[in-house]
């Protein structure tokens, strides 16, 4: 009998939730349980099965360890407010009902730091495999670190963000080519605030998915037969 996405899913976590494949993050899982015995989580990822956008961050941060999902915390915000600002997500249709999201790495590094291309490796096929189950138009990467997972360093996200790409995963009958779309990762654009600043990084970032949601109608239209909506988004929204 063929499984669900989401019993596929839940068998996929259950094999990650306990991993301690890299030491470092596992004994910072374990210190973290000492701390407080709600934190030390590993993050799988959460969000619609049916997504037409996956997105990929870095890693968890202190809020996502202790909620169990990704993009809670301060970056989580930053993003869907992006996403609103692009008619994406709304209130009565937020980011978990529209989009799915997890990131390079399921558990938060110590000091929050970046993760390490050993501890990307490590949590490479969990990643590939959701992205397999999920099967979106678009993989959206946020930030450097989501791109050098399957880049390397061929790619710098200065030069990267803002136009297609192509990423290749393992599949049941040989590889799978996604088209991806990489931004700057909300983080980056807290630590850099410019919002009234026209040439400034979040207008640019918006005006990035613009374009990516201009090739997402494209993909629908050929993958599903749905006309391409009418989208007029020339100013930034309130709210």
């Amino acid at each position: 009998m063929l499984l669900t996405k989401q019993e596929r899913l839940q068998e996929l976590e259950a094999q990650y939730k306990d991993c301690k494949k890299c030491s470092n993050l596992y004994q910072c899982r374990l210190d973290s349980k000492i701390e407080d015995e709600e934190l030390g989580n590993t993050v799988f990822g959460t969000g619609n099965l049916n997504a037409n956008i996956l997105i990929v961050g870095e890693a968890p941060g202190l809020e996502e360890d202790l909620t169990g999902e990704p993009f809670v915390g301060p970056s989580g915000k930053m993003l869907d407010k992006l996403l609103h600002q692009v008619c994406l997500i709304s209130k009565d249709s937020p980011r978990t009902e529209v989009l799915y999201t997890t990131n390079v790495v399921m558990c938060r590094p110590p000091s929050n730091r970046k993760p390490t291309k050993d501890e990307i490796t490590n949590c490479w096929k969990r990643l590939c495999e959701t992205i397999y189950i999920i099967d979106p138009l678009i993989v959206l990467l946020l930030g450097n670190v989501a791109l050098s997972a399957f880049f390397g360093d061929k790619k710098k996200i200065t030069s990267s963000k803002g136009e297609m790409h192509t990423v290749e995963i393992p599949g049941m009958f040989g590889p799978v080519r996604y088209p991806a779309f990489p931004i700057f990762h909300p983080s980056y654009l807290l630590r850099n605030p410019s919002e009234n600043k026209k040439d400034g990084p979040i207008v640019s970032t918006i005006l990035d998915l613009q374009k990516m949601l201009a090739s997402l109608d494209t993909f629908q239209k050929i993958e599903n037969k749905i006309d391409i909506p009418i989208r007029d988004i020339t100013e930034l929204r309130e709210g």
